[in-house]
């Protein structure tokens, strides 16, 4: 059996699982905020942001949450 070797093949990224609904948001600049309607869409929201160097910041407005990014 002979084996090639393969030179400046890029890796492509890792992901696991399904990508996230918030993936767009990834573009907020510092000041930016959403609107989301639960309390868990708000922290998966923070989360992301947070894996990704971004700090974020929630609060209940009338029954929704509203997320900020922050730095």
């Amino acid at each position: 059996m002979k084996l090639n070797i393969d030179h400046n093949i890029p890796m492509p990224k890792k992901t696991a699982g399904k990508p996230s609904k918030f993936e767009a948001l990834l573009h907020m600049e510092v000041g930016d905020s959403v609107l989301v309607d639960t309390y868990r869409d708000a922290c998966t929201l923070q989360m992301l942001l947070s894996r990704h160097d971004m700090q974020a910041s929630m609060r209940k407005q009338e029954g929704q949450y509203r997320v900020w990014r922050i730095k």
